[in-house]
Parts: C-alpha cells; structure tokens; sequence
C-alpha cells in the first residue's frame, strides 16, 4: 500500500476539489482549510486501499492460475 499512496503522489493533484469541499462538509459541517486537508487525505486513503485491493486480487487470481497448470 506505501508504494501505492507514493506513486499517486499529493492528492490535491488527482482527486477533484469540489469533491473535497463536499466530503469536509459532510465530515465537519463547515468548510476550512483543515477539514478540506482532513477531507483529502481521507479521499487519499481510500483510494490508495482501493487501488492496493484491486491489485492484490489480480496478483492472487494470477497466482493460482499459473499454479493450476
């Protein structure tokens, strides 16, 4: 997951920021600089979980494929 979640880089960059706005406010309440930092390094989080899962099914299903054989 760490190789994941450096290789995505800041998430300011790649996640959408009125999606941001509308997970701090979902979060807080309010809209401030901490709760829109705190909202992307939750969209950060997820997406890098999502992302590490996605590839250990593939590595897993690959696995016992060649296994198989």
């Amino acid at each position: 997951m760490y190789i994941v979640a450096r290789s995505l880089g800041n998430p300011e960059v790649y996640v959408n920021h009125d999606l941001a706005h509308k997970v701090a406010e979902i979060i807080s309440g309010d809209i401030n600089a901490e709760s829109v930092s705190d909202a992307y390094f939750y969209l950060d989080v997820i997406s890098a979980l999502m992302i590490t899962t996605l590839i250990y099914l593939i590595a897993i299903r690959l696995f016992l494929k060649i296994r198989r054989k």
